[in-house]
């Protein structure tokens, strides 16, 4: 009794594509737009530009996508790489008609007025999520899409790194596959904005949100002038320390418009005002009165008057209570 045995066939070896030679790479051409916006937007990835309540962060934003619809070459000053010249603005705080109003403030040229057919609106938050963006930036691309605000489509827990990743994963992965700038806006914590400089550690919730963005833009006031913002880069992947450590200045118009000026920020005066609370509040907190806080730090050659030290008392008492 004889028995055949079976010769197995030998398959021959096929690399996955996903694996791909650095040669290949190397021999890309290159088109060098790795921002959307010089500077502050990347292209195609996820964003997020942050803000306490009364800075107009949502202003801003607005702007930006209405300024990329009219196809505008500079954006606050800074230059712009645009491919479809379209936006889509997903809005929970502000509905139709308050965007009616806002729009119609704006001084618009009979072309430009025809150009805001570029700009998608979408104001239901219950109906929305990252399939229902996909689906749309499959079919209608759009060189921006702001989400404004993250808490509100977020179901679960800001303070949770894990449900915060994984349901940024998602947008991601839409950023990517689109070539669309995703701009999350989210707030700061108070205590940020009262006590300490710009930092993407000021993000209200898990650190999971500021480690799933490749660029984190904070919008503060500045001083006492309620018409003048400070637009720090706090986090890009693709900028020089030296150009993030320089902030923007922008000024609020009439028009609820912001307005880049070109003025050069002295970054150690605003350092120099982080101190001057710092050291007001580790005074006070030695028990210290108003005039007593006036007199020892006039010692150190720092001056302040009782007016000024009152209030940032007052700010940090009521940063406690809100907290």
């Amino acid at each position: 009794m004889t028995t055949s045995s079976t010769v197995p066939i030998k398959v021959p070896y096929v690399r996955n594509p996903l694996f791909i030679s650095a040669l290949d790479v190397l021999n890309d051409d290159i088109v060098d737009e790795e921002f959307l916006v010089d500077k502050i937007l990347p292209r195609a990835c996820i964003c997020l530009l942050s803000g306490s309540s009364d800075t107009g962060k949502s202003i801003l934003a607005q702007q930006i996508a209405l300024d990329i619809a009219l196809g505008r070459k500079n954006i606050i000053g800074l230059k712009t790489n645009l491919r479809h010249k379209k936006s889509l603005y997903f809005s929970t705080e502000d509905f139709r008609p308050r965007w009616a109003k806002r729009l119609k403030r704006i001084e618009l040229t009979d072309e430009e007025r025809k150009l805001v057919e570029n700009m998608t609106l979408f104001f239901e938050a219950s109906k929305f999520s990252a399939s229902t963006l996909k689906y749309f930036l499959v079919h209608e691309p759009v060189d921006i899409a702001v989400i404004d605000v993250l808490v509100d489509i977020y179901p679960g827990d800001m303070n949770s790194a894990t449900g915060v990743r994984n349901f940024l994963n998602p947008y991601k992965e839409i950023a990517r596959i689109t070539g669309t700038t995703i701009l999350f806006i989210a707030h700061t914590t108070k205590k940020s904005q009262l006590f300490g400089g710009a930092s993407k550690g000021n993000v209200s919730g898990s650190h999971s949100i500021e480690a799933a963005m490749r660029g984190v833009l904070e919008l503060r006031n500045e001083g006492g002038d309620d018409a003048t913002r400070l637009l720090h880069i706090t986090k890009s992947n693709y900028l020089s320390p030296a150009d993030k450590k320089q902030p923007i200045k922008l000024h609020l118009l009439p028009s609820l418009q912001f307005e880049n000026r070109g003025e050069k920020v002295v970054t150690d005066r605003i350092a120099q005002t982080d101190c001057i609370r710092n050291a007001v509040i580790e005074e006070h907190l030695q028990g210290r009165s108003i005039r007593e806080i006036e007199s020892n730090l006039k010692e150190l050659d720092i001056i302040v008057g009782r007016t000024k030290i009152g209030k940032l008392v007052n700010e940090y008492k009521d940063s406690n209570i809100a907290a």
